[in-house]
């Protein structure tokens, strides 16, 4: 038989383990796109609320404060329970009779525009990585009983992979994920 020497059992070459790599890198960069969109809303926003952006530091967060705020002077009528904890509701109540003018029809219309389309982003990484997320017992076993679904995802993903997380010396994991804070877009809203 002349099928000795062909590999069995490597992960790299499966098509589904490289298209779980590929759908975790697609999320790594939908999570800086959201984070770019934070940026050109909070540009533009600044001029209504400029304290807002260091109330409310996660990208999402902002983004949907900023949406459901809009050009509100009464911050006291809006309702953002569901988004952030009541301190910092209260906080950025407090902070927002300090808040400037309006901002114009169509200035306003291109920030929502922005907090629209970073929602429609994060719901489509949502879905991918709930897809990564079902596959990692498939991927890594014994890394995901150990640590979940959800961390094992983004190990494999900051490692580049899970040969390179193998070979990674134990001393340089803790390292992983600093680069590029991966929990951005993630609330920090407490039930």
């Amino acid at each position: 038989g002349g099928g000795g020497d062909e590999k069995i059992g490597v992960l790299e070459d499966d098509p589904e383990y490289r298209l779980i790599v590929e759908a975790n890198s697609l999320s790594a960069q939908i999570a800086e796109e959201i984070i770019r969109i934070r940026k050109f809303a909070r540009d533009l926003y600044a001029e209504r609320f400029p304290d807002l952006d260091s109330l409310v530091p996660t990208p999402l967060e902002y983004l949907r404060t900023v949406r459901r705020v809009g050009n509100e002077s009464d911050l006291t009528t809006v309702d953002l329970s569901d988004l952030l904890p009541a301190a910092q509701i209260m906080i950025v109540v407090t902070a927002a009779t300090a808040a400037t003018g309006q901002l114009s029809e169509e200035v306003l219309a291109r920030v929502f525009e922005g907090c629209d389309e970073a929602e429609s982003l994060q719901a489509a990484r949502e879905k991918i990585l709930l897809y990564v997320e079902s596959r990692m017992n498939f991927v890594a076993p014994n890394l995901t009983q150990l640590v979940g679904s959800n961390i094992a995802a983004r190990l494999l993903a900051d490692a580049g992979g899970l040969l390179a997380l193998s070979a990674l010396p134990a001393g340089n994991l803790q390292h992983l994920g600093v680069r590029s804070k991966s929990l951005e877009g993630f609330s920090s809203r407490q039930v």
